[in-house]
């Protein structure tokens, strides 16, 4: 997806503008604390104490109840940032994870078809409500795979034979970072569902 000014016609350059405009007001301001924050900061810290649990070493009522923390390697890496360099340095990993999300959604719209004026619209419209529901936690690492899955079927589509590749690589990452990996099995097994049906239908 190119937003090279000198390439961009003046109203696509506005276009250009006013989605950087709105990514702005969904990256800026002081780190933003989800309530499930200093629960994944405390399971990184245990495993980076005592190793991978086998028992969940915070709640009162599964004592010997058998357990492993889904998301322990986005925690034990959300950990040793805050380790560094606290709040403010776990708010400086989402921007570039939110800037990878925009420019994965872009690329797919572009690769499908999309004008470079209509892609930059539609996410600066999506960025700003969408803001509320992206805070620095495993499951916007989550959002991130989804949306190179979904990047990576659109090249497919278009003739890309080899795209899909690395995904199964992917998958065994996104299955130790966060619990979302079935959501990109859904839209593969969608795609070779259509990849299937949709030629013999006509």
């Amino acid at each position: 997806m190119s937003l090279d000014p000198r390439k961009l016609a003046p109203h696509d350059l506005a276009l250009a503008l006013l989605f950087a405009a709105f990514f702005a007001g969904v990256v800026a301001g002081p780190p933003r604390v989800d309530n499930d924050v200093f629960w994944h900061l405390a399971i990184g810290r245990q495993i980076a104490a005592h190793g991978f649990p086998r028992f969940d070493p915070f709640g009162f009522s599964t004592d010997g109840i058998a357990w492993s923390p889904p998301e322990w390697l986005s925690e034990l890496g959300m950990y040793g940032v805050h380790a560094v360099g606290g709040l403010w340095a776990l708010a400086a990993l989402r921007v570039p994870l939110l800037v990878a999300l925009a420019l994965l959604l872009g690329s797919r719209a572009r690769t499908l078809g999309a004008s470079p004026p209509a892609a930059l619209l539609v996410l600066a419209l999506a960025s700003a409500p969408a803001s509320v529901h992206l805070p620095m936690r495993p499951l916007l690492i989550g959002h991130v795979l989804t949306a190179v899955v979904l990047d990576q079927l659109a090249r497919q589509r278009v003739g890309q034979k080899h795209a899909v590749a690395l995904l199964p690589l992917l998958f065994v990452v996104w299955a130790n970072v966060h619990p979302s990996w079935p959501v990109g099995l859904a839209f593969l097994a969608l795609a070779l569902v259509a990849g299937v049906a949709l030629p013999r239908l006509g």
